[in-house]
C-alpha cells in the first residue's frame, strides 16, 4: 500500500529529459511562430500588452501616463521588448536545463556504483546537481514574478485593482 508514496528509489532521467524537451521545443516553436507569422506575433502582442501594470488605473482613478501619449510608443516598447526578452530567456534557460540533466545523468551513471545513502555525493556530481537546481529555481522565480506583475492587470481582476500613481 505504501509503494506509491515513497521516494523513487531511482532516478529518472527519461521523464526528466522529456519534460525539459518539452518545455525547450514549446518556447523555440513560440519564437519561431513570433518571428514567421505576423498575426501570431499580434496576437501576442495584444494579450501581453493587456496584462502589463499600465492598464490598471492609479488611485485617483487616472490611466498611465504611457497610454495618453499619441500612439503609445513607449508603452508598445516596453511590451514588445519584455516578451521578446522573455521568450529567448525561456528557450535559453530549458535548453540549458536540458543540457544540465544529460550532463547529471552522465555523471550519475560514472558514480551510481560508488553513491551510498551514507556517504555524501561525489564533488563532481553535487556540482551539477547544484547548478541544475539553480537553474531551475531561477525558472521558478521568474515565473512567480510573472504571475505577480501579470494576474492583477488582468482583464478579469483589472476592476478589483489599482495602483500608485
Amino acid at each position: 500500500m505504501e509503494t506509491s508514496y515513497r521516494i523513487p528509489a531511482h532516478l529518472d532521467f527519461t521523464r526528466l529529459k522529456a519534460i525539459a524537451a518539452a518545455e525547450r521545443n514549446t518556447t523555440e516553436d513560440h519564437l519561431w511562430a513570433l518571428r514567421e507569422d505576423p498575426s501570431y506575433f499580434a496576437e501576442i502582442m495584444q494579450e501581453h500588452s493587456e496584462q502589463r501594470q499600465e492598464m490598471l488605473l492609479d488611485t485617483k482613478g487616472h490611466t498611465h501616463p504611457t497610454l495618453k501619449e499619441p500612439g503609445q510608443p513607449l508603452f508598445w516598447n516596453r511590451v514588445l521588448g519584455n516578451n521578446v526578452d522573455q521568450s529567448y530567456f525561456g528557450f535559453a534557460t530549458f535548453d540549458k536545463v536540458l543540457k544540465q540533466i544529460r550532463a547529471v545523468e552522465l555523471l550519475y551513471a560514472s558514480y551510481k556504483d560508488r553513491i551510498k545513502p551514507e556517504d555524501a555525493l561525489p564533488a563532481e556530481l553535487m556540482k551539477a546537481f547544484q547548478s541544475l537546481r539553480f537553474l531551475l529555481d531561477r525558472e521558478k522565480m521568474d515565473l512567480i514574478q510573472s504571475l505577480k506583475v501579470g494576474v492583477f492587470p488582468s482583464p478579469p481582476m483589472r476592476n478589483r485593482c489599482l495602483r500608485e500613481p
